[in-house]
């Protein structure tokens, strides 16, 4: 099987369980080897688990710089080794003890620590004490997780349940010595953790406390000079022979441990070990003490009935064992009571028999009952029935009826998408996979947060803080981002785009007050489905950083995010003003377009780069030229004019102009008045209200305001699709991460990446979506496979339509394939549950009706002559109430069919003893019997035959939708980008009729090249045709 991730990461940090992964491991009911690998972030961890595995293509790898695994990812395969077991392979996130979440790694490690038989501890290049030191978390376990009250045997008792510590060194040669002795590996791990004694809590005394088994291996480099990220394209004939040979004495010593056990050394299943899973995170999650004596007791309990329930559905064995009388009694009474029948139906007779009365036939034993157990069944049988038919502890929806709450995991979430290994080295980020938020308005942040920090020594990095506010942001986002040299008030302007007094730090010195980039985000005041996301950047030219290489990622990265960018400057639009706008001129260096092109796109740059305002602050001249009034927009346009000649000073001065001109779609601009008349009121400027400003001021802030927010578009990507908060988070996160490897940010390749991101997200948004609306209308038992088939095509078309909605740039429709085949699994599980209901109830109906006619068996009331005719005659009878009974669902003739075959014996019996029967009578009346069940079982056959081909015609209909949805937003995104490039050749247009006018023509020659490859793109556009899909 390919990966799957079994635990996601929350936007809160939290944790949660992949159900698509636990419905895996509820398939394994062989037992389990469970192998765990945990260690600092980038030393190789999914590699080595690849090899274990003998799957050089398994897990996902790192590329330098880019995204790490991510919670815990499974791989299931059959164990090399041992017939009847199964090897489990956990891979989990990397760790950071400087910089990372202290808490969710935490939670990673204490799961890894009690799932795991293995437990592998990988580090890189050194093995020294130190490296052992940074296991931090392991002092969080004994606090976390207890097998005792008293704290002494409490480790003593974890000590027996946890797994085997193997501390792994990579990419070295072991020169071990303690002193002047040359020691093992093993002995110099002893040695270790035997010196290392301090205060009993460091990290160190801990595993030698807590851990029964420790081993140290060391792992030279697989293939020296061969980056980590390409190793699983290595042959495995040209890795090192020194690391071959230590990877088999590795693989040979995990595979010679034992499988995963618990109390007792009871071995666990896969099934088991999913309960384990959803017990453990629940804990974990709601910040309880994680008590495995209970832990193991409810998952001993669960598995001791899915196996009687499994061995009471045998071939070979009665439906109905007498073993299992308490759990049948316990079933209808529970069932009967939940479901009972209109008031003009048959009546059914509700005599139940008590655990008492059928002595040493409990169905679980005693050791496994626990006392709250007992309490809960007599006080409730519904809360007992609960309990009782629970696999795993999901927490049940609270819109499904208690009659219908079945042993059927339910699917909540979905597997994230393996990451494509085509994205660029540059742009492999974090993938934030956060739950959509619950809700519908737009977020309102009370006051801004850092989105980038810029340190002294000028490194940037996105504040996670920032991002968990935007994971949380899926409206659409209008992003405004202002630039411009520090002290020159851009704070004041975005202040009042937040309608709000104070919020950005203003300042009153002549020091650069805003640091990085601050993002304030508020709700659209026009469009209430939109947020409007105000980003306020670090002043330029500041003289105390001295830095101007940062100052152009800053004005780059203004630039990348936001759909309207508002240069800010002082005075007037003169020679110094656009001199000191060089940053412009710089974002060639700063910019691709494309990955792959080493030729000047910057050509391109229109297609993505932002509206541009150019506002002049303190404007004191009078918008005149010749003597004749003109507009700010005019005044601009003349500030931007080009000059003719081909000199050095010619082409200095044109380069700003023409890169402004040319760089962004639309350009506009406003002029302030100076807002306060003396210096003690600028100082203050946040404090005084309107009516304390210079009016022109307030009137032209005004119009400013409203030009931005009638005017300013949604933040969109290649393609017109359209970015939420969410995505303006990772695409925060994609430039920042290429920035801070010495990267040019390519915006073709964060697209790719974000594409990856946002329709891994658009599947599990799309599966949430279905099995929440299953859940909330789907009734069980279905009368018939009709009802829940219409069902699902409905919820099937809104999954879809959800996914279509977020989705984007899925050109070979990976994801949409994934979410397809996971809601057909999720189909499966739903019609599963139906049939199951359907048992559960058909069986509580059954066994009422049959209820009187078991007491006459054990009374010996058909022993007697005339016996069989009385015994068919009230069969029969009992038959007509169990049909008569409504509501069974699709499996009554099925249940009906299983109940008779195991009576048939009585059946036969009461025959044969029956001596008013001739021999001739009791021939026929055999071969009537056998006549009628051959029957019910083609009945039987029919109907498996029926939902066989009904589930066909479901998939089918469900790939027609998909390929319908698929087409019409095909031809959506193919009207988009036609919008796109028309605009842009409409821009190159206006620039080419302007440069005509003014004699420029070799600038309006290059402007044609540009026109006609735009012309030739948006025929082919228009012309294409759709592809095959999926």
């Amino acid at each position: 099987m390919e990966p799957i991730c079994l635990v996601e990461t929350t936007p809160s940090g939290g944790l949660r369980v992949n159900d698509a992964a636990l419905a895996v491991l509820n398939n394994i009911r062989e037992n389990v080897q469970v192998v765990s690998i945990f260690g600092p972030k980038g030393t190789g961890k999914s590699y080595l688990m690849n090899m274990i595995a003998e799957t050089p293509k398994g897990f996902l790898l790192s590329l330098p710089g880019g995204p790490c695994t991510e919670g815990i990812w499974m791989l299931c395969c059959p164990h090399p080794t041992v017939n009847g077991r199964y090897l489990v392979l956990l891979d989990i996130e990397g760790f950071d003890p400087e910089k990372g979440d202290f808490r969710k790694e935490t939670m990673l490690f204490i799961l890894a620590i009690l799932l795991s038989s293995v437990f592998i501890y990988n580090t890189q290049v050194s093995v020294v004490p130190e490296e052992l030191e940074k296991l931090i978390y392991i002092r969080e376990l004994p606090c976390r997780v207890r097998a005792d009250p008293d704290e002494e045997l409490n480790m003593s008792l974890l000590c027996s349940l946890f797994p085997q510590f193997i501390w792994c060194s990579r990419d070295t040669i072991l020169d071990l010595k303690m002193g002047e002795e040359l020691l093992s590996p093993q002995n110099y791990l002893e040695e270790i953790l035997q010196t290392k004694k301090g205060d009993g809590d460091s990290p160190v005394e801990l595993i030698d406390k807590l851990f029964p088994n420790t081993r140290l291996f060391d792992l030279c480099e697989p293939c020296p000079g061969i980056e980590p990220f390409c190793l699983e394209s290595v042959p495995e004939e040209e890795l090192a022979f020194l690391f071959k040979n230590q990877l088999q004495k590795l693989r040979k010593y995990i595979f010679s441990r034992e499988a995963k056990t618990i109390t007792g050394g009871r071995n666990i299943t896969g099934q088991m070990l999913a309960s384990l899973a959803n017990s453990y995170i629940n804990c974990l999650d709601t910040g309880n003490v994680i008590l495995l004596n209970e832990v193991f007791e409810t998952v001993t309990c669960e598995e001791t009935i899915s196996q009687g329930i499994k061995r009471s559905r045998s071939a070979t064995q009665p439906l109905f064992p007498d073993l299992h009388w308490r759990h049948k009694k316990d079933l209808k009474e529970m069932s009967i009571q939940s479901c009972q029948p209109p008031e003009d139906s048959i009546p059914i007779d509700k005599g139940v028999a008590t655990a008492k009365d059928e002595p040493g036939t409990s169905y679980r034993s005693q050791k496994y009952e626990s006392e709250e157990e007992k309490a809960i069944k007599c006080a409730s049988p519904s809360s007992y029935l609960q309990k009782l038919e629970r696999v795993t502890p999901v927490k049940q929806s609270q819109n499904i009826p208690s009659s219908t709450r079945i042993r059927v995991n339910e699917l909540e979430r979905v597997t994230p998408v393996k990451q494509s290994q085509n994205i660029p080295s540059s742009t492999r980020i974090r993938v934030n996979e956060f739950r959509v938020s619950e809700s519908s308005d737009p977020i309102h942040m009370e006051e801004p947060i850092c989105l980038i920090t810029n340190s002294a020594s000028g490194e940037l990095q996105v504040n996670q803080e920032a991002m968990n506010i935007l994971s949380g942001m899926q409206h659409p986002v209008v992003v405004v981002a202002i630039a411009g040299l520090y002290r020159t008030g851009k704070s004041y302007l975005m202040n009042k785009l937040a309608g709000k007094q104070k919020g950005f730090s203003l300042g009153s010195t002549v020091q650069s007050h805003t640091k990085g980039i601050w993002m304030w985000c508020v709700p659209h005041p026009l469009n209430h489905n939109q947020n409007l996301v105000l980003l306020d950047t670090e002043g330029l030219g500041d003289v105390e950083k001295g830095n101007d290489k940062n100052d152009c990622w800053i004005f780059a990265l203004a630039v990348l995010l936001s759909s309207t960018f508002v240069y800010n400057s002082m005075a007037t639009i003169d020679q110094s003003a656009v001199d000191k706008l060089h940053y412009v001129t710089e974002l060639t260096e700063c910019i691709k377009v494309k990955s792959h092109s080493n030729e000047d796109d910057s050509m391109n740059f229109a297609r993505f780069f932002p509206a541009f305002v150019w506002a002049v602050r303190d404007f004191t001249l009078e918008l005149v030229v010749d003597e004749k009034p003109i507009t700010e927009d005019e005044y601009l346009d003349t500030a931007l004019k080009l000059k003719t000649g081909n000199s050095k000073e010619v082409r200095a001065y044109n380069m700003p102009r023409e890169c402004i001109r040319n760089y962004f779609p639309s350009r506009k601009c406003f002029v302030f008045e100076r807002p306060a008349s003396t210096a003690e009121k600028l100082r203050k400027l946040e404090e005084l209200t309107e009516d304390e400003l210079e009016a022109t001021f307030v009137r032209h802030a005004e119009k400013f305001c409203q030009h931005i927010f009638n005017t300013a578009q949604t933040k969109t990507l290649k393609g017109g699709h359209i970015v939420t908060g969410t995505l303006l988070g990772n695409l925060a996160v994609t430039y920042v991460d290429a920035i801070r490897s010495g990267a040019i940010p390519c915006m073709e390749n964060a697209v790719v990446a974000l594409a990856q991101i946002e329709n891994s997200a658009a599947v599990r948004q799309g599966h949430e979506h279905y099995i929440r609306a299953m859940e909330k209308r789907a009734e069980f038992p279905t009368e018939t496979l009709k009802e829940i088939s219409e069902l699902h095509a409905i919820c099937e078309k809104e999954a879809i339509q959800v996914f279509m909605t977020r989705s984007f740039k899925d050109d070979d429709q990976t994801h949409q394939k994934e979410l397809k085949r996971i809601i057909n699994l999720s189909y499966e599980q739903f019609c599963r549950k139906n049939e199951q209901a359907s048992i559960d109830k058909c069986t509580a109906v059954i066994l009422d009706a049959f209820q009187n006619m078991e007491d006459q068996i054990t009374a010996g009331y058909y022993s007697k002559p005339g016996g069989y005719c009385c015994f068919m005659e009230d069969q029969k009878k009992m038959i007509e109430t169990y049909n008569a009974y409504p509501g069974k669902g699709i499996k009554a003739e099925e249940v009906l069919k299983d109940f008779l075959k195991d009576r048939e014996e009585i059946a036969y019996s009461i025959l044969k003893t029956d001596q008013t029967l001739t021999d001739k009578q009791k021939e026929v009346e055999a071969e009537r019997m056998k006549s009628d069940a051959a029957e019910r079982e083609n009945i039987a056959m029919k109907e498996n035959q029926k939902a066989l081909q009904q589930m066909i015609q479901d998939q089918d209909r469900g790939h027609k939708e998909h390929v319908q949805q698929l087409t019409e937003k095909m031809e959506q995104d193919r009207q988009n980008l036609m919008k796109e490039q028309e605009r842009v050749l409409n821009q190159k247009l206006q620039e080419q009729r302007a440069m005509l006018e003014n004699g420029f023509r070799d600038q309006a020659n290059r402007l044609e090249r540009e026109i006609q490859a735009l012309r030739q793109e948006t025929r082919q556009t228009r012309s294409r045709g759709f592809c095959s899909v999926m």
